[in-house]
């Protein structure tokens, strides 16, 4: 850089350049460029007496993202989360320096050329009047304006949907450490892998459409700037090792330096859509890998959490963002074990994802889409639906290869992507809202139908297996209200009142789950009540009592089945006592109450040897209950009541084999009543 005085021109003072100008030749000054706009002496004095002189530089506007470190943030969703830290910086012939955050305008996008103004004493070059204008320890000066440059001038990568925006040559990736005296137990061989794992794992997510070389320096000593000074360190380590100057936008340079306290624990620090990443000592691929998804534009994979009604629903218009919250993803909270695959949502905006779109406000067909798991980066991966809120996509990561971090949420899952911010972000969604603890399982089971906030569509999981099934056609809202009224009338025996018929259809048309919603009802303390009941009367021929009906809900509301609750009525005294107070009796009554037959001479010998060898009577009981030909029974009046049909023989294997691994009958109940065949009865 240098200054231009406003004098008369020559050859070592040119003149001055206006501001409209200065944003018409970007091209000229895309390298540091100074113009003196403005010199302050006093009355008289001489040209050497100069005051002050302002600057204009020209340079890239970035933001860049301060990342915790891997396995700081509790995987409990609940926990305090996580906030992004965005830190605005300049880039000027490879330079950083901080910017301050009064003088940046909030519609500025990292990645955007300005013009900065900087005002100085008149004997300091452009570029140290720059430094010191950024740096509060430095000589005199400061920053007075920051202005956008053209509005075609170069942006980072990612700036639009579908564009990775990777050069024909590919990548470089550049790891240099620099240490403030003595360097940390990272070697150029650990350093080397770091960098090839993080090459692989970014070349894998793009089916090799993301090509990168690697280059790892050896440790150089830098001054310690005596704080976690990060533009310091970065134009230090820079120097060290002979990178000065510009260089191209697909070279990616990342500065390691051994883990600094006063950096107050972030592990990377990226620009979104630069080339710039920080690394404050951490080896962890997940890091690093997540801090160039920055570099090439990206922002976190986070969580939201909506309420309708005062109900969570998976999506709405009054929602709570957690950041890093979605543990899957390589964009989400760093974690020590493998790089989840990069969710569809994100890997879309760069053109890494085979999906099918669907306008959510226009479409009319019924689509039948087969989604690969997330690994199969090749394939048709997702269903992108276009809504008010941005674009909901619809992916299957099953609990395999990478998708392992989360096992609960294996399954079909729903995340939308927002670019409010200027960059892409993904937000999870809750597709079991409100039938469970806050992102327990997000995922959207078999059967369960979603209708998509904001759209005329709704989503149904058909099938899934090696690949999920899942069809998107339209919405029947009218048909909503109908289906609370049958699920109440079947359930309760009554007609809805007012307040449950508007929660229930209020949430289902805000894109609750049907799943969600009858396992919320099947949970219910009314429908338990009605269940407690029914094997009061079955198997002691009474009633409950109030206390013992309040006493049988507290211990289901702890965790207790229902085969658990009657085991105990059959194995009581007052139970013993109607048999006579005899083995062979009560196991003869046994057969008869629970199976509905008569036993044999050898299932009386067995069952009384086993009581004999010192098996409890609620042993004896809860293997009754537990029993394929028992819980056939039961499935099967299920079907008669709600389907008005008999059982499949699919049915019989899958729910019994559930009931009989501790699955719940209210939430078999519930997947029955979620069905397409039990919403299309009339």
């Amino acid at each position: 850089m240098r200054p231009l005085s406003r004098s008369a021109p020559s050859p070592h003072h040119p003149p001055v350049v206006e501001r409209e100008r200065l944003r018409r030749t970007w091209g000229a000054l895309a390298t540091a460029t100074a113009v003196v706009v403005g010199v302050v002496g006093a009355g008289g004095a001489a040209a050497s007496e100069v005051r002050e002189v302002t600057y204009e530089v020209a340079g890239t506007f970035y933001q860049v993202f301060v990342d915790t470190h891997p396995d700081d943030v509790e995987l409990d969703h609940d926990h305090d989360a996580h906030q992004d830290v965005l830190v605005p910086m300049l880039e000027v012939d490879g330079q950083m320096y901080d910017l301050p955050e009064a003088l940046v305008d909030t519609d500025m996008v990292s990645g955007e050329g300005v013009v900065v103004s900087v005002q100085s004493h008149g004997d300091l070059t452009p570029d140290e009047a720059l430094a010191a204008a950024t740096d509060p320890t430095g000589p005199e000066a400061q920053l007075v304006e920051v202005a956008p440059a053209l509005e075609d001038a170069p942006l980072g990568a990612g700036d639009g949907e579908g564009t990775l925006l990777a050069a024909p040559a590919g990548r470089t990736l550049t790891i240099l450490p620099v240490h403030f005296g003595s360097p940390d137990a990272a070697t150029n061989a650990s350093l080397t892998n770091l960098a090839e794992s993080t090459r692989q794992y970014w070349s894998e997510q793009s089916a090799g459409q993301l090509a990168m070389t690697t280059d790892v320096r050896n440790w150089k000593t830098i001054t310690d700037p005596g704080s976690c000074n990060t533009t310091s360190i970065w134009n230090q380590a820079l120097t060290a090792h002979g990178l000065t100057g510009s260089r191209p936008s697909t070279h990616h340079i990342a500065v390691y330096f051994p883990v600094r306290a006063d950096c107050g624990g972030w592990a990377g620090m990226a620009s979104v859509g630069g080339t710039t990443i920080w690394i404050n000592g951490s080896q962890a691929r997940d890091v690093l890998a997540h801090e160039f998804g920055h570099n090439l534009g990206l922002g976190h994979a986070n969580t939201r959490t909506c309420t309708s009604n005062g109900a969570r629903v998976p999506l709405s218009g009054a929602c709570t963002a957690k950041e890093y919250a979605d543990h899957a993803d390589v964009m989400g909270i760093g974690m020590s074990m493998a790089s989840g695959n990069l969710n569809t949502a994100l890997a879309d905006h760069l053109g890494m994802a085979t999906v099918t779109r669907i306008a959510g406000t226009t479409s009319s067909q019924t689509v039948t889409v087969d989604l690969h798991p997330m690994a199969s980066v090749s394939q048709m991966r997702a269903v992108a639906v276009t809504v008010p809120l941005g674009t909901v996509y619809v992916e299957f990561r099953p609990n395999a290869g990478r998708d392992v971090r989360r096992p609960a949420w294996a399954g079909v899952q729903v995340r939308l992507r927002s670019t409010a911010k200027g960059y892409p972000e993904s937000f999870l969604l809750d597709m079991q809202a409100p039938a469970t603890n806050a992102f327990s399982a997000p995922n959207l089971p078999a059967g369960g139908v979603w209708r998509i906030p904001g759209s005329s569509l709704a989503l149904r999981v058909e099938s899934i297996g090696q690949r999920a099934r899942v069809v998107v056609g339209p919405a029947d809202s009218d048909a909503v209200a109908r289906y609370v009224t049958r699920v109440y009338l079947d359930l309760f025996e009554r007609q809805p009142d007012p307040s449950g018929l508007a929660t229930w259809t209020d949430a289902l048309r805000a894109g609750t789950p049907r799943v969600a919603v009858a396992n919320a009802v099947t949970g219910s303390e009314e429908y338990r009540s009605r269940l407690i009941t029914a094997s009061y009367k079955a198997f002691l021929g009474r009633s409950p009592d109030p206390s013992g009906l309040q006493h049988w809900l507290g211990h289901m509301r702890a965790g207790m089945t229902i085969q658990e609750m009657e085991a105990g009525f059959l194995a009581s005294p007052e139970y013993y006592l109607g048999s006579g107070s005899n083995d062979r009796r009560w196991v003869t009554r046994l057969y008869g109450h629970v199976l509905d037959r008569a036993p044999g001479a050898s299932e009386v010998t067995f069952w009384r040897q086993q009581l004999a060898g010192g098996m409890s009577r609620h042993a004896v009981s809860l293997g009754f209950l537990l029993s394929t030909e028992y819980l056939t029974t039961v499935v099967d009046g299920h079907y008669r009541h709600l389907l008005g049909r008999s059982i499949d023989p699919t049915g019989r294997r899958d729910w019994v084999s559930q009931i009989q691994r501790g699955v719940r009958v209210e939430a078999i109940i519930g997947g029955i009543i979620s069905s397409d065949e039990y919403y299309a009865r009339r």
